[in-house]
Formats: structure tokens, sequence, C-alpha cells
């Protein structure tokens, strides 16, 4: 069922193949057994109008989630990338090799980021964006940092934090 569900044209086609076989099978059935008495016919509306109205419900239901998500996925990418030109504009408080490896990795994260957006292959995405997280790390451990809990200090032994590489999209919107 997964793959089919990889294939979003190909369930389209499916399901509009499905959809016009229902309804042809629905005009044979009507046109053959025809309801011939009139108290039959009401309550085939009232039955029409309970199922009209629960569809309603459900499209709206549906439409309110979906807008919702589209929101927060939109809250979540500006926080991002505010995080991102927070943690660029406070590299250029490290001493100078420090802050060319940190920006240099900060572009390469963002180029990452960027291709998650518009890319088909997402394993791959991850998998970068994975090992440049581990270098960020690996980097504030060599540099003295504590890499256990991602904060790093200062070579003078200072108390500012410096934050990590943005991980936001630890979940995927579907």
């Amino acid at each position: 069922m997964n793959s089919l569900l990889n294939y979003p044209r190909v369930l389209v086609g499916i399901s509009l193949v499905v959809l016009w076989l229902s309804a042809q099978l629905g005009g044979y059935l009507s046109r053959h057994r025809r309801l011939r008495h009139s108290e039959d016919r009401a309550d085939f509306d009232v039955v029409l109008g309970a199922t009209l109205t629960l569809l309603a419900l459900i499209i709206g239901f549906t439409f309110s989630m979906a807008i919702t998500r589209y929101d927060q996925r939109k809250n979540d990418e500006e926080a991002e990338a505010n995080a991102i030109g927070t943690e660029y504009l406070r590299a250029a408080l490290l001493p100078t090799a420090d802050a060319e490896r940190a920006k240099a990795l900060l572009r390469q994260y963002t180029d990452q980021r960027i291709s998650f957006y518009t890319a088909d292959g997402i394993a791959d995405i991850d998998g970068t964006t994975a090992e440049l997280r581990k270098a960020d790390v690996v980097g504030r451990a060599e540099r003295g940092g504590n890499a256990a809990d991602g904060n790093s200090r200062a070579r003078d032994g200072g108390n500012e934090r410096r934050p990590e590489l943005p991980g936001l999209y630890k979940r995927r919107v579907a």
C-alpha cells in the first residue's frame, strides 16, 4: 500500500476510474429499481440530507486541519530562518578560523534546507543535514565546548550560550 502512496498520479487515476464505475453502477441500479411509493421517497430524502450534512462537516474539518498545518509549517520555517540568521551573526564573535568554519557550515546547512523543500530525494538530504549537525557538534567539542548538551563556551570561559544549528524539523509534515 505504501508503494501506491508514493505515486500520487497513479492513485488519482485509479480513484477516478473507481468513482466513474461507482457512478455507472448507481445509475444502472436506479434505472432498474425505481422507488414506487412516495413515502419511501420521503425517507430517502431524509437520509440524503443527513448524508450530505455529514459530508459537509467532514470536508469542513479537513480544510480546517489543513489550514492549521499550513500555518504551523509557515511559522516553523520562519523560526528556522531566524535561527540560522542569528547563528550566522553570532559566528562573527568567534575567533577568525572558527568563525569561517561555522559560516561555511551554516551556508551548507542552508543549502540543504532549501533542497529539502524543493527536491524529491529527501532521504539523501536528511543524511547530509545530519552530517552537518554532527560536524558542528564535533567542532564544538574540539573547541572546548560541551558536545553532550549542545552548548559551547567561549575560549575565555565566558557564560554566553551559542545556539546550536536549528533542528526544527525532526518531524516531517506529511
